[in-house]
């Protein structure tokens, strides 16, 4: 093993902090900066060998208080991939945080160290159609990218970037292997071998959860992670896996956002990915926008809060972070993009449809807002143009983060004439139920009109307790849990859809079948 010196410089705004890596000679040494006087800093770090087992096995203390902590270190070795974290606790903000996690490898060009080119985020998977899978990642620095897959042979990007994304299509029911090679003119580096599985139509086996995003208040470090939870997000991602589903849907609220800037907004979806990982590289995940989300970033002044305009609006990021279906509608002219914010994707003999409920996000500080926000009359046509294209598949599933009927903050979610206009043309449209997330618990109930309403969002955000003036004329509650829980969805040879809801430690919340 040889011996040497890393140096690590990680500058603030506080809650969010990359590493900057330099070598000095054969020793290690790390330097964590802080944005104000800092206590209890740690820094924890493993080597990745499997991504499916690996864990911090190794960290260092530093128990002196203020803005600048060193470490030294001295068993890394040359060419391995390890995963880096840091946490404080803020002395003026009385918060505990942690970084991000950070790929590094550390690599040696002569009798010089430096750092080796990784992929940092990723790779992590979607699905286009139900034969075609998007593949994503983000690298260190601009790189370029190879894909390998099986059965499909090799893809390649020649433009350095920093994010690459690649469709393979075409793709026939079975389990692929592929890999991801990325290079510059410095270094070249492969990442571990991954596989997914497209599965049989007439077995497909659906994940949802929803509201990954942080606390900021909790001083658990793992609990706000760049605006994720990330403990959570990456435990529900583990048993979703664990139980073998075909795809995944995450309800809306993946990050805090809240953010100006359009770069620390990308970094809290990175945040959210890399929660996720290693699981998003073997199992394809379809994010949902939610409130949160449609404010990264931001514009706010004393009597606003809006969703820029594009091309720097809070949809063109969501597309830029991820590849979703495009067959969402057309924007008008100077509007922000429903494309990827708004599609359907068919499984099997299932349709699922997602809209986007906070559509160009606007708060008016100084007047009355409304209690809900409700997909767009555009939305609307779009999807019963959807549906009627669709009406060959048995099963309709529809997705979005704002409930018709609020269950968890007084004054948010109550009924009222545009509720039930938009609730009688969903069931026009013929769907039995919808799910949604946005209160965080797992809540099944019977709104006024009969449709089923079942609420997922206990991924991560702090949880909320049922309203005790929800009243039975709006919604009839057949099942609350105030619980970390995500949902599995299994469409029935009955013709029946079967929905099974799961705390964290995998025991059944509720179980049921409907149309």
């Amino acid at each position: 093993m040889k011996m040497w010196l890393l140096l690590i410089t990680l500058a603030f705004p506080v809650s969010y902090a990359k590493p900057e890596f330099s070598f000095n000679g054969d020793t290690l040494v790390v330097t964590l900066n802080t944005q104000n006087p800092s206590q209890m800093a740690k820094l924890v770090y493993g080597m990745i060998g499997d991504p499916l087992d690996f864990n911090f096995e190794n960290y260092k203390v530093s128990k002196f208080t203020g803005t600048k902590h060193t470490f030294k270190i001295t068993d890394i070795n040359e060419q391995e991939l390890y995963i880096f974290k840091a946490a404080f606790f803020d002395t003026v903000t009385k918060i505990y945080y942690a970084t991000q996690n950070y790929t590094f490898k550390p690599k040696k060009r002569g009798n010089l160290w430096e750092e080796g080119i990784v992929v940092d985020v990723g790779p992590y998977l979607s699905m286009i159609d139900e034969r075609s899978v998007g593949i994503a990642f983000y690298t260190n620095r601009p790189s370029k990218a190879k894909l390998f897959i099986s059965e499909k042979g090799e893809f390649e990007d020649t433009t350095p970037l920093e994010r690459h994304e690649f469709i393979v299509e075409n793709l026939t029911p079975g389990t692929y292997e592929y890999y991801v090679i990325v290079y510059d003119n410095r270094d070249t580096s492969k990442t571990h071998n991954y596989k997914f599985k497209i599965s049989d139509p007439k077995r497909t086996k659906i994940g949802v959860f929803g509201d990954t995003r942080g606390n900021g208040n909790n001083l658990n470090p793992v609990f706000y992670v760049d605006g994720v939870n990330e403990a959570i997000g990456r435990e529900i991602s583990k048993s979703l896996y664990q139980d073998s589903v075909d795809l995944i849907f995450v309800l809306g609220d993946l990050i805090t956002g809240r953010s100006q800037e359009i770069e620390y907004s990308e970094e809290e979806y990175k945040s959210f990915l890399k929660a996720c990982w290693p699981y998003i590289s073997y199992v394809p995940f379809m994010p949902i926008p939610g409130n949160h989300d449609m404010i990264a970033p931001v514009i706010e002044n004393d009597t606003v809060r809006y969703d820029p305009p594009p091309p720097g609006s809070a949809e063109d990021l969501w597309r830029k972070v991820f590849i979703l279906p495009e067959n969402g509608p057309d924007a008008p002219a100077g509007m922000p993009p429903y494309k990827e914010n708004v599609y359907y994707i068919n499984i099997g003999n299932t349709s699922i449809y997602v809209l986007n409920s906070d559509y160009n996000y606007v708060l008016y500080k100084t007047r009355p807002n409304p209690s809900i926000r409700l997909a767009d009359s555009l939305q609307q046509r779009w999807l019963k143009e959807s549906v009627r294209n669709n009406n060959k598949y048995r099963h309709r599933v529809l997705l979005f983060h704002e409930p018709l009927i609020g269950l968890g903050i007084s004054g948010r979610g109550l009924r009222a004439p545009e509720v039930d206009t938009f609730a009688n043309f969903l069931k026009e449209m013929g769907f039995g139920f919808y799910i949604s997330g946005h209160d965080h618990m797992y809540a099944r109930g019977t709104i006024f009109n009969g449709l089923v309403q079942i609420v997922s969002a206990g991924g991560g955000a702090p949880l909320y307790d049922l309203k005790r003036e929800l009243s039975s004329s709006d919604i009839l509650i057949h099942k609350y849990t105030k619980t970390f829980n995500y949902l599995i969805i299994e469409p029935t040879e009955s013709g029946a859809i079967k929905i099974t809801a799961k705390n964290l430690s995998g025991e059944i919340l509720d179980s049921f079948k409907t149309k």
